[in-house]
């Protein structure tokens, strides 16, 4: 798994939340540090994304299109993710 430098900064205009010296806060709605045994620490990132379309196919399985603003979708990027394909 690849690493990457995190960043987060505070201050009264808000804060800055950078991933390898790129600032993602804009895509990001919301982090949490967890800090495990043996010094682990893992970042949860909540990423903002609009359901566009779900299907419930069962009691314990869904399904969802989800629309990601271009911040969101910038900020998966910074991460490491490649957008699929469009279908054609």
């Amino acid at each position: 798994m690849p690493k990457h430098k995190v960043n987060i900064v505070t201050g009264p205009d808000g804060a800055r939340f950078e991933v390898d010296g790129y600032d993602i806060a804009r895509g990001v709605s919301g982090a949490t540090v967890h800090i495990g045994p043996g010094g682990v620490t893992r970042i949860a990132l909540e990423i903002y994304a609009s359901v566009v379309e779900s299907t419930q196919l069962a009691a314990r399985e869904a399904t969802f299109d989800v629309s990601l603003p271009p911040e969101a979708e910038r900020a998966l990027i910074a991460l490491g993710w490649t957008p699929p394909t469009a279908a054609k």
